[in-house]
């Protein structure tokens, strides 16, 4: 064993926060067969339902019914971070452990539908994912020497958000506006239990342990305004604002059980101890729970050729009125390559909008592109023109695939079991890492 730990710093087990587990964006899912084969670009020449969500005043170009169903068929997230627990022994060494995590998820990302009730007005409704994140992590540091010593961590945690709600286009000539309201389900669970046991050759020996719950539910309202101004020989602009996402009912629950015991041969003491905490909407200073967005984009559509790129401005979390701002861009291209057929390239940012390694096992900046396919295939309805309705149907299947590459700093787990008058448990200094994230999407549509 690797030297004397003073038993005030054994005793003295503090640990970290609970919600750190969280290192997904809010940008990890496509919402639609569009954003699949554009990379999100989509606010100045998208065509589909999923405008819902993107830019709503896109909806007043519609010429009919439409219906999509979208999801991810799988997202493989692989998260290495090393080191990820550290036992500093207060002589100058160390003894730590990597993780090693791979999650997969199938993800249900977006069900929209859109109908024309005028030649100017379209109005629909969409359910929406834009973020479900589940992780999960064990790891142990073992001593055994002149003593034994045993740390552990067991870590998970999960998040998903859910937007629902209407929006309509309205067509105004070459400008078009629109708007969506969505209702907005919010759900952040983590659960952390970290031990601790030692026994020295004299006899002493030391158990600690506890168990950190912390569970966010949240209703919240989010409003998405819209417009898209077209120019002559096909230039589109668009310009859409999103938010602030409003609090309508905040629930928080933190719990900590902690147990310990230390006997030194000849005496035994032990602690118990069980704190509970509950914070509401009223208990809370802002009632902002994300800050605006804004986004423009610029792009070129012809009848077989669309091409977008866009910029969007956000606010870090920390507070609306702080003069700190994230940028992300995005850009796609598609083009037909037959008839029914469509071929779709797309690069993507989504870097974080934390400036504060709070609640984070990682704070990441992704980068990633995607290509994607969609197959049309129009059945007849053998009406005539004079006939009131479309003439045909028209079926579309989307195929597409997405990489990001996430890049910026983790933070592990650190204990210093040489501390007198500090935190036995702390965050590890910053640690270079490289996520991935891996995802095949497909989705599914009907022009009616």
């Amino acid at each position: 064993m690797r030297g004397r730990w003073s038993v005030f710093g054994i005793v003295a087990f503090v640990v970290l926060v609970s919600t750190r587990a969280q290192a997904g964006n809010d940008d990890s899912f496509f919402q639609g067969n569009d954003a699949a084969m554009l990379g999100g670009a989509v606010a100045a020449v998208g065509e589909g339902p999923d405008l819902l969500w993107y830019n709503p005043a896109g909806l007043g170009e519609n010429q009919r019914g439409r219906l999509e169903l979208s999801g991810s068929v799988f997202s493989l997230r692989i998260r290495h971070l090393d080191p990820f627990l550290v036992v500093d022994y207060g002589d100058g060494t160390t003894s730590t452990r990597g993780l090693r995590s791979t999650e997969f998820q199938s993800v249900p990302s977006a069900i929209s539908y859109v109908r024309r009730l005028s030649p100017r007005v379209t109005a629909g409704f969409g359910v929406f994912v834009p973020v479900q994140d589940a992780f999960a992590a064990a790891r142990t540091v073992l001593e055994d020497g002149d003593g034994f010593l045993e740390l552990a961590t067991n870590q998970s945690f999960q998040h998903q958000r859910l937007h629902l709600g209407p929006g309509f286009g309205v067509d105004l000539g070459r400008l078009r506006l629109g708007a969506s309201l969505f209702f907005v389900y919010e759900r952040i669970a983590s659960n952390e239990r970290p031990s601790l046991q030692i026994e020295l050759m004299d006899g002493v020996r030391v158990a600690a342990s506890e168990d950190l719950r912390f569970e966010l539910s949240r209703l919240a309202l989010e409003l998405v305004i819209g417009a898209q101004l077209e120019l002559p020989r096909g230039v589109h602009l668009a310009a859409v604002v999103r938010g602030p996402r409003i609090r309508l009912q905040d629930r928080v629950q933190i719990e900590s059980l902690s147990f310990g015991a230390f006997t030194d041969g000849t005496e035994t003491d032990f602690f118990f101890g069980r704190e509970r905490g509950q914070e509401r909407l009223r208990d809370r200073k802002a009632v902002l729970a994300a800050p605006i967005e804004v986004l423009t984009a610029i792009g070129w559509k012809s009848e077989d050729v669309r091409l977008s790129a866009e910029v969007r401005l956000t606010h870090a979390y920390e507070g609306l009125f702080e003069n700190v701002f994230q940028y992300n861009f995005r850009a796609g291209v598609a083009f037909h390559v037959g008839e029914h057929t469509e071929l779709g390239f797309g690069f993507f940012t989504d870097r974080t909008p934390q400036i504060e390694a709070y609640a984070a096992l990682a704070l990441l900046d992704y980068y990633g592109g995607s290509v994607g396919m969609t197959f049309d295939t129009p059945v007849s309805l053998g009406r005539d023109d004079d006939d009131d309705g479309p003439r045909e149907l028209v079926f579309r299947t989307t195929v597409a695939f997405r990489y990001a590459a996430g890049i910026g700093a983790g933070f592990g787990t650190q204990a210093n079991l040489g501390t007198e008058d500090g935190l036995l448990f702390d965050y590890t200094p910053p640690i270079d890492v490289l996520f991935h994230e891996v995802g095949l999407y497909l989705g599914s549509g009907l022009d009616f």
